[in-house]
């Protein structure tokens, strides 16, 4: 069975459909079908591999020596696990 497809308009960078073009190309598709396999394709969560964005970052960063002391730096550097140097 095959289902009736809608048009839509989309604004985008010159830049980025000059690139959706080229690869739209390589995979030999149009841009339209680049698209929306992408969109089948994404999860429908917003975490990324079902972690959220701070613990899959926790611990990656060095935070500088800090000259006075400032509670929520410290409250921040506790709960993301950042060490000074």
């Amino acid at each position: 069975m095959h289902t009736m497809k809608k048009r839509v308009t989309l604004t985008i960078d010159p830049d980025v459909l000059a690139r959706a073009r080229r690869l739209a190309h390589s995979r030999n598709t149009s841009v339209s079908g680049l698209i929306e396999g992408f969109v089948r394709r994404a999860p429908m969560t917003r975490k990324s591999g079902g972690r959220s964005f701070s613990s899959k970052w926790a611990g990656k960063f060095k935070v500088r020596r800090s000259t006075t002391a400032d509670a929520r730096l410290e409250a921040l550097k506790s709960r993301y696990r950042l060490e000074e140097p």
